[in-house]
């Protein structure tokens, strides 16, 4: 909560472009990931979970009850637990966002948000891939949702928001060179 009312005040008294107003943009942008994520999570969870399986069950092609869904063999259903959920990938997307953003000295637009929803995007995509491969192949399931799995997809999803943030301000780092 003091990141946040840090961020605040930063952004309320410093002048726009100023290096501290940026600064005070991303020690706002952290406390989505470290705060405010997890407060959403508390109090969406439900929600949250139910539309990673609705997701997750439209690629998996098999019925879904409420945080869970059928595997593909009809061995039963695979738990969607907040440990699967992805809203932790979404909040580094949005820190991300902030970092790459706020290392220029222009002003964002509405563009950017866009960028920053296509990287949120980007890593929900390969969250809920993972998960419908679980459901897909079920013999798979340790080393999908074990460390390998957890480690490729964690990755995968770094790459996606560095690979669309650069793709977003390239034309900006290339001019300084």
């Amino acid at each position: 909560m003091a990141l946040t009312g840090l961020g605040i005040y930063g952004l309320r008294c410093f002048e726009a472009g100023a290096p501290a107003r940026r600064a005070a943009f991303v020690i706002l942008a952290v406390t989505v990931p470290m705060f405010w994520s997890r407060l959403v999570f508390a109090m969406l969870s439900d929600w949250i979970l139910r539309a990673d399986a609705i997701l997750v069950s439209l690629i998996v092609g098999t019925q879904r009850v409420g945080n869970t869904v059928g595997f593909a063999d009809n061995s039963g259903y695979l738990i969607i637990l907040p440990g699967c959920s992805s809203l932790a990938d979404v909040s580094l997307a949005v820190l991300g966002w902030a970092l790459f953003t706020q290392a220029l000295t222009r002003r964002p637009s509405l563009k950017d948000v866009l960028w920053c929803l296509a990287a949120c995007s980007a890593v929900i995509v390969i969250n809920v891939t993972r998960i419908a491969l679980i459901g897909l192949h079920r013999e798979h399931f340790e080393l999908l949702h074990g460390a390998v799995g957890a480690s490729v997809a964690s990755f995968l999803a770094l790459v996606a928001i560095v690979g669309i943030n650069v793709i977003r301000v390239r034309d900006d780092l290339f001019a300084r060179s």
